[in-house]
């Protein structure tokens, strides 16, 4: 997955599961203090964002831990938690 598919699958995550618009969704943005989750909410969404991966990307085995996503403090750090490709060069 590129950074954009990234980028994509959360900010569709976030609008579909959580109802937060893709114009919060900065770099920056503090999960908790920012964009008002909370734990149960980082739980679900880590669950969420493994579904997401393995149906759309077909990454199987593929998982995101609740301590992952427990000590990510932005919307970067979610970002940074999942797989990442660059495309290729010929």
């Amino acid at each position: 997955m590129t950074p954009e598919q990234n980028h994509q699958l959360l900010t569709t995550l976030f609008k579909e599961k959580l109802l937060i618009s893709k114009e919060r969704l900065l770099p920056t943005a503090r999960l908790q203090q920012d964009l008002g989750l909370d734990s149960l909410d980082l739980q679900l969404l880590g669950l969420d964002i493994e579904a997401a991966i393995e149906d759309h990307y077909q990454i199987e085995g593929w998982e995101i831990t609740d301590e992952q996503m427990t000590t990510a403090e932005t919307y970067q750090d979610l970002l940074n938690l999942l797989p990442q490709t660059t495309p290729c060069q010929t």
